[in-house]
């Protein structure tokens, strides 16, 4: 009888089964999708992590560095399980060449370096350690992509007469600059090589690497190295900072199709339950005779959600099948930057995803069937399901209208005496609209010249970054000098960054990067709040305000050399450089 029933149901109502079947499928595959995503962020951050051994902490520097001070430092210090300093050959973009192509001008910073003995490993596209023979050079999987390079091709730095010439052995992995984001990249060399660079290109920049003995003292143990006079003239990382940068691009993504999913799983159950109501209001008279023929309530209802769980059941089956076919194309990224991580979970837990979707539309097919508990038999038969619930009597009376014509008056009436009805058609149109513009105002948004704003960053047409080092208060002054003189420049702003310590309310230290200057020139988006106007007053990124549990109105305590001072926090705001730890202020808090 069942069957029986979901064959007829099904050839009666085809269109709203097929639009039905294909929206639960869409959700079921986006949700898959989405959780196969994630397994394998995960497990392939992981695996990249542990294969090219991660350091714990590190310290970028650019500058001169005196190793024997670092020894001394770690010589009193029992969490450093290992350490080794990296040095690093930064090479300008208008001297390398990829074949015949000129690296293009951006942002990106080229550094040659060796391979590492003890860890931070550059690993190949089986993660596995890189060895380069003399000659050779491996090149970032992102300037691969970029510059559509093949094994074998020539990669050329020029300086003088004396070029040198490399072929491109492998693309290489790195566990601490791979993903796009990330500003720097590491190209390998075999240690003669790098020896003959050092000779004609002095500038050096170095990363200063720690292994823990526990992990989760990272976070410990760069407040204590920043508040010493170490080598610290970069920006610091953890290892959890490490696995955040890995997953942002990809986190993304993923962020996206969650956000979809829960919009067409809103879409789907809306739909369902208009659907299943004008399915029994059809058959008002058809579940009176069942009632008056004696078969139990809930017999009947399993004849209802019999149909449904049929159609749930196709869709979320088809949607994990499109994610076992079609997958590969959103973990694509994933499997090409960190490589591929198979496992019993990559497609179990999409499986129990795609089960749970099935089963959240078929407990929603039985909420709507409550109603069948509330009417009698008579009132069934008298065509009562819907009516004695949904229906309500508006007092509108057609003879006292004078205003409205019959045709308004009539659809006027029905509009507010099913509410719920109308209610649940305008809210699928308006999940549907919202459904289209999303990837447009998405796009707008990323357009949008004041997105920097929510970025940690004033909207400008140009921003300098002065590296640190030796000199860097006379190039300063000579950039500066030469915008003021510049006719073309409507306005600029000098900021400074430094890097200090500050209180949380358990009284730890944690080190903050302050920035500096005339924040009114190029003013953020703030969150809450507003941005500092006096000496006394600071404003604090995110991560900050929540790492220091500091809210507006309070009191911050910022420390360097031993000195504190105490500031009120004015504002928050979002910011994704430096880890996200920053703050802002009109001057310098310390002479």
């Amino acid at each position: 009888m069942r069957l029986t029933f979901i064959k007829k149901d099904l050839t009666r109502h085809r269109l709203i089964s097929i639009g039905l079947t294909i929206c639960i499928m869409m959700t079921s595959f986006l949700a898959t999708s989405a959780a196969q995503m994630t397994v394998q962020l995960n497990g392939s951050i992981s695996n990249l992590l542990h294969s090219a051994k991660a350091p714990d902490f590190v310290q970028m520097h650019e500058g001169s560095l005196k190793e024997k001070d670092i020894e001394t430092f770690l010589s009193k210090q029992d969490m450093v399980k290992a350490h080794q300093i990296v040095p690093m050959i930064p090479i300008e973009h208008a001297n390398i060449k990829f074949g015949n192509k000129p690296a293009k001008a951006g942002v990106m910073d080229h550094l040659f370096v060796k391979q590492n003995r003890y860890f931070d490993f550059l690993l190949n596209e089986q993660n596995e350690k890189l060895t380069i023979s003399k000659g050779e050079v491996a090149v970032p999987i992102y300037f691969q992509q970029r510059y559509h390079l093949k094994i074998g091709e020539t990669l050329l730095i020029g300086k003088g007469a004396n070029p040198f010439s490399f072929r491109i052995k492998a693309f290489l992995r790195d566990a601490q600059m791979n993903p796009s984001l990330v500003s720097s990249k590491r190209f390998l060399l075999h240690h003669k090589d790098w020896e003959a660079m050092n000779q004609v290109f002095h500038k050096k920049e170095y990363l200063i690497e720690f292994l823990l003995h526990d992990a989760d003292q990272a976070d410990a143990f760069q407040a204590i190295y920043q508040s010493s006079q170490l080598p610290q003239q970069g920006p610091a990382i953890t290892l959890p900072l490490l696995r955040m940068l890995n997953a942002l691009t990809d986190g993304m993504v993923i962020a996206i199709l969650l956000l979809v999913c829960m919009l067409l799983i809103g879409i789907a159950l809306l739909s369902l339950h208009l659907a299943m109501t004008a399915s029994i209001e059809e058959d008002e008279r058809e579940i009176g005779i069942l009632k008056v023929l004696g078969i139990p309530l809930r017999r009947i209802k399993q004849l209802y959600v019999g149909k449904y769980t049929f159609l749930a059941g196709i869709g979320c089956i088809a949607g994990y099948g499109l994610t076992l076919i079609f997958g590969d194309m959103f973990t694509a990224n994933i499997q090409r930057y960190m490589g591929s991580q198979p496992s019993f979970t990559s497609w179990f837990i999409p499986l129990c995803v795609s089960i749970v979707m099935a089963v959240i539309i078929i407990s929603c097919s039985y909420t709507v069937l409550r109603k069948f508990g509330r009417v009698s038999a008579a009132q069934a038969l008298q065509g009562s399901v819907i009516s004695t619930n949904d229906k309500k009597q508006i007092p509108l009376h057609l003879k006292k209208n004078r205003f409205i014509s019959v045709n308004i008056w009539l659809g006027l009436k029905d509009l507010l005496s099913r509410k719920k009805l109308y209610t649940t058609i305008t809210c699928i149109i308006a999940l549907c609209t919202f459904l289209m513009l999303l990837p447009i105002q998405l796009w707008y948004t990323l357009q949008s010249p004041d997105f920097i704003t929510y970025l940690g960053s004033g909207q400008s047409d140009l921003r300098i970054d002065i590296r640190q080092g030796n000199h860097l208060e006379e190039n300063t002054n000579k950039i500066e000098s030469m915008i003021r003189e510049d006719r073309d420049i409507h306005a600029s702003a000098i900021y400074e960054t430094t890097s200090l310590q500050a209180k949380s309310k358990e009284n730890s230290l944690e080190t903050l990067y302050l920035e500096t200057g005339n924040l009114s020139a190029f003013p953020l988006t703030y969150l809450q709040g507003r941005q500092p106007i006096k000496k006394k007053e600071i404003a604090l990124s995110v991560l900050s305000s929540d790492s220091l549990q500091k809210k507006i109105g309070e009191k911050i305590t910022l420390v360097t050399n031993g000195l504190e001072i105490e500031k009120t926090v004015t504002g928050i705001y979002q910011d994704f450089t430096n880890g996200g730890k920053t703050a802002k202020a009109i001057s310098q808090p310390f002479p």
